[in-house]
Parts: C-alpha cells; structure tokens; sequence
C-alpha cells in the first residue's frame, strides 16, 4: 500500500493546486468567504477519502493500486467540474491562468539545480509562457 501511495502522493499535490487554484481565482461581490470555505472543505473533503481509501486497501478490501490513485480520479474530476462551473466571466479566466502560471514557474525554484540555462533566458522563457 505505501508503495503505490508513494508514487500517486506527486499528482496528488497536481491536483490539489490545481483545485486551489480554481477555487481561489474566482471573484464575488460577497467577498472571499465562500471560496475559503470551499477550499477547506474540499480539503477535508479529499484528506477523509484518501484515509478511507488507504484503510480499505489496509484491511484487503480494496486494491493498493485503487486506493492510492482513486481520490486522485475523483477529485481531478471534481476540479475538471469546478473549472467549468466558476470560469463565469473573462476577469475569472484570467485569475486562473494567472495562478497556473505561478504555479508552472515554481518548477523552475524545485529544479533549480536541474536546469542549466542562463538567468536572462529563464525569464525570456517564462514570460513567453505567460504571454501564451
């Protein structure tokens, strides 16, 4: 079990980010309430049906495979659904490929080491990103 919960755990932060960043790029007249409380509670949400998952496949009920990437499915499905329903309007859209953006150039941090390019061509790099 904590094998295969091991390799789905990376797409398991894909997701939740991607969730998040979903959640928090939508804009209200009511405020950010809404968007806090919905983000936390996919996230207990999401923490309770991995556990659930993970005792199955402890107790043999359900396989090591399903348990660890099922909650990666399901919520990826969810967010997919979230994507659809909150890209209400142009601002909304732009938040999140804003937010995606950040979210790409913080590999460039985790691989730092890895990558190899000068500096001034990172950010002629990033910025063409951004621009797409």
């Amino acid at each position: 079990v904590e094998k295969h919960i091991r390799f789905a755990t990376p797409f398991t932060i894909f997701v939740l980010v991607f969730m998040g960043a979903i959640v928090s790029s939508r804009k209200s007249r009511g405020g950010t309430g809404f968007q806090i409380a919905l983000g936390f509670m996919l996230s207990f949400v999401f923490i309770l049906f991995f556990t659930m998952t993970r005792t199955f496949a402890e107790t043999g009920s359900l396989s090591p495979f399903l348990a660890a990437w099922l909650p990666n499915g399901v919520f990826a499905i969810i967010s997919l659904f979230l994507y659809k329903y909150f890209r209400g309007d142009g601002l909304t859209q732009d938040y999140f490929k804003l937010h995606f953006i950040v979210f790409l150039w913080s590999f460039t941090a985790v691989l730092g080491k890895l990558i190899s390019i000068p500096a001034v061509e990172m950010v002629f790099y990033r910025t063409l990103l951004a621009a797409l």
